[in-house]
């Protein structure tokens, strides 16, 4: 923490030290591009960056509850040698060097103790909760009178488009592309004959979800078994009546034809196969390329640069350093366990862990920094306006939370510079972003110039807003929709359906996990759930050395509490709660 007042390098008399201590921060700070391959990470973890003991403390209370999950919820007896080897887990997660490798142990113990047989029906995979509370998702479904309805898993399944783990896919469309023939058969089947695909063209309401990043990825197999994802492609509309956005056809892959169907509600289990896969192919893209590559990744990104080219007095790494806490550790923690080879992702999604890794590599390079702002990336998808697509519940929350965010940044940023030629006389903040762009630095694409206060004030409102509440968007709503499996299940474990395929639950029942894949799959997703260490707007006593700062905090948590209460407002009437960007929920940082 600095001890003096922020400064812009030009106010800084002490140039000298600045220099010698920036040049200290790039020989400390080294660049790593091994894993995941050609992406920019730092080549050590130092202590600074590294665990606190009250995340240690939290690491061990979930294993212990994920392992007690796991026992209650399977009958399971632990025989006394595994006590000790699971305590011997325990213990050495006490400790910063051992928790990158142990921090999931009790998810991959419970796995190996159980089944690889798969349930022998759909109602079986509710089993697997003894000490977590259902997922939402599942009280959702169980809260339905008796049986739900065709109609009713059809809404649910429009609703994770807009408010599940990956509300980040789906954008407007007025003519769908050749290669998905839906013609307006298909859509009465779905839709009912007092609606047409032409009217809800023209009427804005019509929405794909295409999943081309993922068309030729390779399959990957897990204990000798195959597993299989594929590229679909998923039309939704909004429904006139009701508002509601619904499914109404389903290709499987990119290439229509005999082997790729079009599928639509009528199909009966089929079409709940081919739902399933739409399933698969947005977990995949969400913890490739939205979770882990737009969130974790970029900001790795964007503190090695921080590090390296902005001085500790530099007010823009003050003003940054609480949103990036532990950042480096967790991501650590996921290039050698989750994302490794024989890792938990390589082990429960689609793809091979070098086809997951290549398309989070292609996923960010797509991605843009200073168009990732909420109201941008939506209006780029054509989903902005709530004409054609009334209920957006992320785009009606991440909305105002950025401008919150951005009230903020906009009154610190006043403090130290006050003229456009201030910023675009930053040579620190210039050898940042030169840095984030380059190829021996963050290789982040798209990066254009910071010249004006106004870019200035967006880019560390994206920075921020990335850190905190984006993170949280894709997050924290895994256990809620990814817990119950067979909702949202990493892996087919069974080719995608075709009309040859029998229209029966056996068939359905053969494309979810087995055991074994359940129970690591719901435990990891329970856990990434569960760790929240900071909070956005709440900085500790030490994080701003500047008194002028004060007011500006008071105002930023009155306007994130002035948000909350709009969020509960707006819940109440919701098909399902969408907490996951509650300020008090968001944590300032990555760390997770």
């Amino acid at each position: 923490m600095p001890s003096l007042i922020p400064k812009i390098p030009q106010e800084d008399s002490n140039k000298v030290a600045r220099a010698i201590e920036l040049a200290r921060g790039r020989e400390r700070y080294a660049y790593d591009y091994s894993w995941p391959p050609e992406v920019a990470m730092p080549e050590k973890i130092h202590a600074a960056d590294q665990w606190t003991i009250e995340y240690l403390l939290k690491a061990v209370e979930i294993n212990i509850a994920v392992v007690g999950n796991g026992v209650d919820a399977t009958a399971q007896v632990i025989e006394e040698e595994e006590k000790r080897e699971f305590g011997a887990v325990l213990k050495s997660a006490l400790s910063v060097e051992n928790l990158d490798e142990s921090f999931f142990a009790g998810a991959q113990f419970v796995s190996r103790k159980s089944s690889t047989e798969r349930p022998r029906s759909i109602a079986e995979y509710q089993n697997y909760f003894g000490v977590f509370e259902k997922p939402p998702v599942l009280q959702r479904l169980n809260a339905l009178s008796g049986r739900p309805s065709a109609r009713q898993r059809d809404q649910l399944f429009g609703w994770q488009r807009i408010a599940g783990v990956n509300p980040m896919v789906i954008h407007s469309v007025t003519r769908l592309p050749d290669h998905f023939p839906v013609t307006e058969a298909h859509y009465t089947r779905a839709m009912g004959a007092g609606d047409s695909l032409a009217a809800a063209a023209a009427e804005g309401r019509l929405f794909l979800a295409d999943y081309a990043l993922l068309d030729g990825a390779a399959q990957g197999v897990t204990g000798g078994r195959q597993k299989y994802m594929t590229a679909p492609l998923a039309l939704f509309a909004v429904a006139k009546a009701t508002g509601s956005l619904m499914p109404v056809a389903i290709q499987c892959t990119q290439t229509p034809g005999v082997g790729a169907p079009i599928f639509t509600p009528g199909d009966g289990y089929r079409w709940l196969m081919a739902q399933t896969f739409v399933q698969v192919a947005d977990a995949n893209i969400h913890e490739a390329i939205e979770h882990l590559g737009c969130t974790h990744l970029i900001m790795g990104a964007v503190c090695m640069g921080m590090r390296r080219q902005l001085a500790e007095s530099h007010p823009l790494r003050v003003l940054l350093e609480p949103h990036v806490k532990l950042t480096f550790a967790i991501n650590n923690n996921a290039r050698s366990g989750l994302v490794s080879k024989g890792g938990t992702v390589d082990q429960i999604m689609g793809g091979t862990i070098e086809a997951t890794l290549g398309a989070l590599k292609a996923g960010m390079d797509r991605f843009s920094l200073q168009d990732s702002a909420p109201r941008k990336a939506l209006a780029a998808r054509g989903v902005l306006d709530p004409t054609g697509l009334p209920v957006y519940p992320y785009r009606e929350d991440a909305v105002p939370v950025w401008d919150a965010i951005n009230g903020f940044v906009r009154a610190y940023i006043a403090l130290y510079y006050k003229l456009d030629s201030d910023v675009a006389g930053d040579i620190e903040l210039a050898a940042w972003l030169d840095e984030l762009g380059s190829e021996e630095g963050g290789r982040l694409k798209h990066l254009r110039p910071v010249n004006t206060l106004p870019d200035l004030i967006e880019l560390m409102s994206n920075i921020i807003f990335i850190a905190s509440a984006q993170h949280a968007a894709v997050n924290f709503p895994q256990y809620p929709f990814m817990g119950y499996v067979p909702n949202m299940p990493g892996a087919g474990w069974a080719p995608a359906p075709t009309m040859d395929t029998p229209d029966t639950e056996a068939e359905l029942l053969l494309r979810l996990p087995p055991w074994n894949m359940t129970t690591l799959a719901a435990d990891t997703v329970w856990q990434l759930s569960e760790v929240r260490v900071n909070y956005l707007g709440k900085y500790g006593i030490t994080a701003f050395s500047d008194p002028r700062t004060s007011p500006l905090i008071r105002d930023f948590r009155a306007a994130l509490e002035a948000v909350e209460e709009d969020i509960k407002r707006r819940d109440a009437s919701r098909l399902l709660p969408y907490p996951f960007l509650l300020p008090s929920t968001i944590p300032a940082s990555i760390n997770i």
